[in-house]
């Protein structure tokens, strides 16, 4: 099996001899003999006898595939020689040779249930155990001991398997399965019984997830917690909780198909255990740099790096865009340095660096710091490596400004908003000038007119003329003497790690951050720097005015009026956003047209979650220390990594309503009076804070105090959010018990919060004690919640309208028994399992209809299989479906409906456009057919088949006839009629002369019926007649 591609230890290197060689790939066998057996004892470690390895030119081997027999490493090995290496041969540089293997390799990898280890017997153990899991996708397995809290709490050991959609446990006692979607909760637990390391799952109270001696057939009504260990606990719980969240999301996509369903970066790959390993690491990689990419094996090293005056140790990482480094000393303090390679203007080897090494490479940047670095390893091939990035990154940026500049000069953008086309409107700035140039145009203009308007970076001192335009901070005490004594203490830190923007991040700067602040000339590029914003900007140079520029054509047109409902919803909140500053004042402001254009350009990049109402506050307050393409990066920060889900608008805000109600839980626990007495006066806890959450304070607070609650959230996290909301509620508390109405609310919080530094001092240190891990856990249970009362509430609004819909026709239990089987299927189905709508495929169509129609049960009709599948086919792709794979509620009941319920009228119609459209020409045989199918489907009769079918066949020549007939008299009148049944008496006439007889013979009788044909809407009046047949049919015992 094709594994993720990994360097071989050096002491596995010896226990494979090699068997074939081709260039620089191997196929090895593993080699017996007491050396190998000691060395594999040693090493605690287990290895399929055949592998497949890449030798690099330092002589390191790279796993490529791993097998256990040789028919099945020879499959890999046929297709490196076959497929890989004729095109490899045609590289010059080994190199790239290698990454060439290496990168195909790794996209085979995503494809199969394949990982270092794995013993593919285990892998049919799984399937032979678990037969009703055998459409789901395996992904690992883990021996464990696993019990049950509330049963008798005896431990088993056994074999836990891990699929996409469920957990699955045996051993020699029992077996079980636990679907991802009747688990509420997975986490790690301290305990003080026989195992103090565990991971607990709690599943729903309505899961048949039972304790090996629950009764069989019963459910339990409380939630069931199981305990589990393995050998590596936290590699099995990051196992479990990301297939996990995986679950989740799908299943959020699912009950949210206009916001998150249609996300067309969202990734869809079936994962095996190989993608979700690196999934966790680039969650990981990113939470300590905050980048957008992630390095791998060959691109990590381990490094010294020299800065001014400081000297630390630490492993250097490689990505597309960034350089990043951190120190790897668990006992000194933590250092982390992002660099970006667009912005490093000098790359150059340093022979001797202080008379300490010979390997150093120099760095010098844009913003003028420099750095060295030094490593242990080959300096040439990092050396190569940043090479190769840099200039590449570099060429990228060239090409994507001169792209940029072309279409803003090219284009003929009009100002007004035209949906005729269905394409929105925005002008653009048309001309780029670098981050250094001058305001040399107004940005804004008239609104309206025809001139496109330019664009430019502002300088620091325009963004400062935007955040000194308010008096209250100008005018505030000791304003200057403040802000002096923060540059200060920043100077002095960004003079020994470096100025901005690419300042190494150590533990003095979270104190500066936390104890002085920001002064407001840094605060935009610290914004910047502590959400990681600049990193998104630095990744997609001109993705901004790339997105501002291109008209934004919307072909849906659903998706056109919701573009026009955001577009009507940002001009409406243009003027509300900080009101009273002088930036935005209405008719006046200049931030307007600036603010318009982040939050326009935003609804483009995130469709799901267009706009939302607190983030105009967001963003205006982020134009006032920043420019424009500044704000709409760290607008798309906010929005998408720190607080994500706070503004997506298909699931209510589920990320806002989350965190409400784990804060509801939290004031519980600290200020349980206060709580008790909101909810006396009418107005709890979740109200008041529901818009502090979603503005980060801003305009509830005083204005200096809520820019220091802005720094801490996005330097330190959203948990700030939480302690800020406690603290503010303690130092109002006594205020607020005396309140007897909600009127003076907001009053009472502006002045009593007026001090910025003991709002911090008391969020952090009374506060301080909320566990980041706690919060994470109570997130997903508590959208876990939020979701299962979602798909309740969807669940009794669609049965509702399948109950109007079918109330003469279907009871409320019938109803109910088919939702909740189509249900249980619908989580089961085969094919198109990222469909988001709630379906099920053919197989499932098949089972589930035969539960209904007994004529239509494959497992019990088996005399004529093949037809019964025809038939099920058949109405399987009804009403236009011929291209679809999965069949809907409402689709299935179409067709259900008409066959158990209908009468005869609505299932003659159901059969026939099975086959045929209203306008469509049929003949006889062609309506035979059509009969034939809906006797096999009701059989209701008493006659055999073979007679049933030959008195329909006379039914349906006499009735073509008569339709044929009646239409021509309608076409042609009365006459025209006569001279046919003249014409046609006169032939059959001829024919008894000549000895034919008419009688016993269907096919002489009716020699020419075949050849007429007519259409639906021509029978229509005589269905009649269909339906007096039919009856006739079903309540005969006619025989041959």
């Amino acid at each position: 099996m094709w594994i993720l591609p990994r360097v071989v230890p050096l002491a596995d290197t010896y226990l494979f001899v090699v068997s074939e060689q081709q260039g620089f790939v191997q196929l090895l066998e593993y080699q017996s003999g007491f050396f190998s057996g000691l060395l594999r004892t040693v090493a605690q470690t287990s290895h399929e006898k055949y592998r497949i390895v890449l030798v690099k030119a330092d002589g390191s081997q790279v796993l490529l595939a791993v097998s256990s027999t040789l028919q099945g490493i020879q499959k890999h090995w046929d297709h490196v020689v076959n497929a890989l290496l004729p095109y490899v041969a045609e590289m010059d540089d080994l190199h790239d040779q290698v990454q060439f293997v290496v990168d195909k390799v790794f996209g085979l990898a995503q494809l199969e249930e394949g990982e270092e280890g794995k013993n593919e017997e285990r892998i049919k153990d799984f399937r032979n155990f678990f037969p009703s899991l055998e459409a789901e996708k395996f992904v690992t397995y883990r021996d464990s001991v696993l019990w049950f809290e509330n049963g008798s709490m005896i431990p088993y050991t056994g074999t836990l398997f891990l699929t996409q959609e469920s957990i699955a446990f045996k051993s020699s006692a029992f077996k079980r399965i636990v679907p991802f979607n009747r688990i509420t909760s997975i986490t790690k637990e301290l305990t003080l019984g026989m195992v103090s390391k565990s991971i607990k799952i709690t599943t729903t109270g309505d899961s048949e997830v039972k304790a090996p001696k629950s009764p069989r057939n019963s459910k339990s009504s409380l939630p069931l917690e199981i305990h589990l260990t393995a050998l590596d606990r936290n590699s099995t719980w990051v196992v479990l909780d990301s297939l996990w969240q995986d679950y989740v999301e799908k299943w959020r996509r699912q009950l949210d198909p206009n916001g998150l369903g249609k996300e067309s970066h969202q990734n869809r790959i079936s994962k095996n255990m190989a993608q979700v390993e690196k999934d966790v690491q680039k969650e990981k990689f990113y939470a300590e740099f905050q980048v957008v990419d992630s390095p791998n094996a060959n691109t990590t090293f381990t490094c010294f790096l020299w800065i001014s005056s400081a000297y630390m140790i630490g492993t250097l990482y490689i990505t597309d865009n960034f350089m990043c480094f951190r120190t790897s000393d668990p006992f000194s303090e933590a250092y982390r340095l992002v660099v970006a390679w667009i912005n490093i203007t000098k790359l150059e080897p340093v022979n001797s660096f202080l008379g300490l090494t010979q390997n150093g490479i120099k760095i010098q940047t844009r913003s003028g710091n420099e750095f060295t670095l030094c490593t242990p390893q080959n300096r040439d091939d990092l050396w190569l490596l940043m090479q190769r990035t840099c200039t590449g990154r570099l060429f990228y940026k060239e090409r994507m400004l001169k792209v940029v500049s072309s279409v803003a000069v090219c284009s003929e953008i009009p100002s007004s908003d035209d949906e005729d086309e269905g394409k929105e409107k925005i002008d653009p700035p048309t001309k780029l000038e670098p981050k250094e140039g001058k305001d040399k145009e107004s940005t804004e203009g008239e609104r309206g007119t025809k001139s496109p308007r330019s664009f430019h970076y502002e300088s620091a001192e325009e963004v400062t003329m935007a955040w000194a335009l308010d008096p209250e901070i100008i005018s505030a005490p000791r304003f200057k003497e403040s802000e002096r004594r923060k540059h200060e203490i920043w100077n002095e830190y960004f003079k020994v790690y470096g100025v901005m923007m690419e300042p190494i991040v150590t533990q003095r700067f979270a104190d500066i951050l936390l104890d002085e602040g920001t002064p407001h000339a840094l605060r935009g590029q610290m914004w910047q720097l502590c959400s990681g914003s600049i990193h998104k900007k630095e990744a997609f140079p001109g993705y901004y005015h790339s997105i501002l520029t291109q008209p934004f054509a919307v072909s849906d047109v659903k998706e056109r009026k919701h573009q026009k409902r955001v577009r009507e919803e940002i001009e409406r909140d243009l003027t509300r956003s900080l009101p009273r500053h002088p930036y935005y004042r209405a008719g006046a402001g200049e931030g307007v047209a600036k603010l318009r254009n982040v939050l326009r350009a935003y609804s483009r990049r995130s469709p799901q979650i267009g706009y939302c109402q607190a983030m105009n506050i967001v963003a205006a307050t982020m134009l006032l220390y920043m420019g424009e393409e500044d704000a709409f990066w760290l607008l798309s920060a906010i929005c998408e990594d720190i607080v994500p889900d706070y503004y997506s608008e298909g699931l209510q805000l589920i990320g806002s309503i989350v965190d409400l109600q784990i804060f509801v839980n939290l004031a519980k626990i600290y200020l349980p009076r206060l709580e008790q007495h909101m909810n006396k006066i009418g107005l709890p806890v979740e109200t008041v804070s529901l818009p502090w959450f979603m503005c980060f304070f801003i305009g509830y607070i005083p204005w200096t105090v809520s820019l220091r609650v802005v720094d801490l959230v996005l330097g330190f996290g959203t948990n700030v959010l939480f302690q800020i909301g406690l603290a503010v509620l303690y130092i109002c508390e006594e205020k607020l018990l005396k309140l007897s109405s909600p009127e003076n609310l907001t009053q009472i919080i502006k002045e009593n919060v007026t001090n910025a530094q003991q709002l911090i001092d008391l969020a952090f240190f009374q506060y301080g004690d909320l566990p980041l891990d706690d919060i994470k856990a109570m997130r997903k249970k508590q959208t876990f919640s939020i979701m299962s009362d979602i798909q309740q509430k969807n669940n009794v609004k669609a049965l509702r309208e399948i109950q109007k819909k079918y109330e003469n026709k279907l009871t409320q239990n019938e109803i109910a028994k088919i939702f909740e089987d189509f249900s249980n299927l619908a989580e089961k189905k085969t094919v198109d399992k990222e469909q988001i709508e709630n379906a099920i495929d053919f197989n499932q169509f098949s089972e589930l209809i035969g539960q209904y129609v007994a004529n239509l049960n494959t497992k019990r009709q088996r005399q004529d299989e093949e037809g019964n599948v025809a038939v099920l086919s058949l109405l399987f792709h009804t009403n236009n479906r011929k291209d679809k794979k999965t069949m809907s509620l409402n689709d299935f009941l179409e067709v259900y409906v008409p066959l158990a319920k209908g009468n005869a009228r609505q299932q003659f119609d159901l059969c026939y456009f099975l086959l045929y459209t209203p306008e469509e020409l049929i003949t006889a045989a062609d309506l035979t057919f059509v009969f034939t199918i809906w006797y096999r489907i009701t059989n209701v009769g008493l006659c055999t088949q073979e007679a049933a079918v030959i008195r329909i066949k006379k039914f349906t020549y006499q009735f073509v006839k008569q339709v044929h007939e009646d239409a021509l008299e309608r076409k042609e009148g009365r006459k025209g009629r006569e001279v046919k049944v003249k014409e046609r008496r006169d032939e059959e006439g001829r024919e008894r002369l000549s000895g034919t007889t008419s009688e016993g013979s269907d096919m002489s009788q009716n020699s020419r019926i075949p050849h007429v044909k007519i259409t639906y809407l021509e029978a229509e009046r005589h269905l009649g007649e269909v339906c007096r047949f039919w009856d006739t049919l079903c309540h005969s015992t006619y025989s041959l």
